[in-house]
């Protein structure tokens, strides 16, 4: 054989080793949410399909009515301790700060260079502010835009102020019919949010009661905003919040029927915030209500709004801490393995597979045990049943005399 077919053959080995080696490692895609339906425990990367059961959350009135100032209160921002909001069309173009124990206004904020056509949604970066002026619900408007406020002289003014802002003009890449149509177009919009370093903005679609994501540029200028992906909200959305340091964002709507509801989305791809796991949370007490205004404060809470109705605009806060986290999750020993205690079920993944014939040894508080049950052999993950599911217990994992021990709790724990 010439040294040319020798080494072309290495190669050729070389490069199917690789390919084989690759395989064999490729994650595993599914449901990683332990709080889901068809929670994948093999799973490795999230493919946005988790299912999860219908649940509703219940808020603590802050103020019914707020000030009548902001009688249509739309967009809602949390900044600097603060909340911030705007009225939609037909009002003034003026920010304003809300007092977040009372809904009292605290500073009246003009942007003087600025058309209020139909503001509705509100985004920030921690230097700047955004104003999205892009109400369409008659889906014949070719004047969309943001705009772009600097918040040190918001900030630093004692009392009601005036500022300047730049201008985002932008128009929907998929929108070719401008024909006016009260309500019957799926091109009207109220959310936005502001995350890695671009606005991303949420459709309010009145026919196919869908939203599309778009992507938009945060530089003064004009743009064909990018259309990333949609998905079916079963409703409108009229606004979008942002808890930056955990990459959640939360959609607010309403039903057809004005049966308000939240859209939880986290755990998603760079950029992707559809891509993820959605979680829809019914607002049971606030049927018939139109909400309109939702925000993130700095912890895993939100703030919304209800526009005037019968009693005045409304403000809200609801806690959805104990949505996002696992039923119960502990890492054992150095990593050991990790345990997720889910639906009845104590589901533990290995650091590396038992060759050892381990067991796994499940105690309550007072040292009783309740489960003994050997690790199979060449496995890195199995399930026991749960036999305390909502009493605090103590586990151990062993191997070759060798053990590691945890405590594992329920939900009504982790608050």
């Amino acid at each position: 054989m010439s040294l040319r077919r020798k080494r072309n053959k290495i190669i050729g080995m070389a490069t199917l080793a690789v390919a084989i080696s690759f395989s064999m490692h490729a994650q595993v895609p599914g449901c990683t949410d332990s709080l889901a339906l068809n929670f994948n425990l093999l799973a490795e990367v999230n493919d946005g399909s988790c299912q999860y059961a219908q649940q509703s959350v219940y808020a603590t009135t802050i103020a019914d009515p707020i000030s009548s100032v902001v009688m249509e209160s739309s967009g809602l921002l949390f900044h600097d301790g603060s909340l911030w909001t705007i009225n939609d069309s037909g009002n003034e173009p003026e920010l304003y700060q809300l007092d977040p124990t009372d809904g009292s206004v605290l500073k009246t904020v003009l942007i003087d260079n600025s058309t209020q056509v139909d503001w509705e949604a509100l985004a920030s970066d921690g230097v700047h502010f955004y104003i999205g002026d892009f109400g369409n619900n008659q889906g014949s408007r070719t004047d969309l835009g943001v705009y772009k406020t600097p918040w040190a002289p918001v900030l630093q003014s004692v009392g009601d102020t005036v500022v300047a802002a730049e201008y985002i003009s932008f128009s929907y890449p998929d929108q070719i019919d401008f024909t006016p149509l009260f309500h019957e177009t799926d091109f009207d919009c109220e959310a936005m949010v502001f995350h890695h370093d671009s606005l991303h903005i949420f459709s309010k679609n009145w026919v196919d009661n869908k939203t599309r994501h778009y992507r938009l540029s945060t530089v003064p200028g004009s743009y064909e905003a990018t259309l990333i992906d949609s998905f079916n909200v079963e409703g409108l959305i009229t606004d979008a919040g942002i808890r930056p340091t955990d990459d959640v964002i939360m959609l607010l709507g309403y039903t057809e029927i004005i049966q308000p509801f939240l859209y939880l989305l986290n755990d998603f791809p760079n950029g992707k915030p559809l891509g993820g796991n959605k979680r829809r949370l019914l607002l049971p007490e606030h049927s018939f209500q139109q909400t309109e205004g939702v925000a993130f404060d700095d912890s895993l809470s939100v703030f919304f709004t209800r526009e005037f109705n019968f009693t005045g605009p409304g403000l809200y806060h609801t806690d959805v801490t104990a949505v996002l986290h696992p039923i119960g999750v502990e890492e054992i020993g150095e990593k050991v393995c990790s345990v997720i205690r889910n639906r009845g079920y104590l589901n533990i993944k290995l650091k590396s597979k038992s060759n050892a014939g381990g067991s796994v040894e499940v105690f309550d508080l007072s040292g009783r045990l309740l489960l003994n049950e050997g690790i199979p052999d060449g496995s890195d993950h199995f399930s026991f049943n749960d036999p305390e599911p909502s009493q605090v217990l103590i586990i151990k994992v062993g191997e070759l005399g060798i053990w590691s021990t945890g405590v594992i709790v329920p939900l009504s724990v982790i608050q």
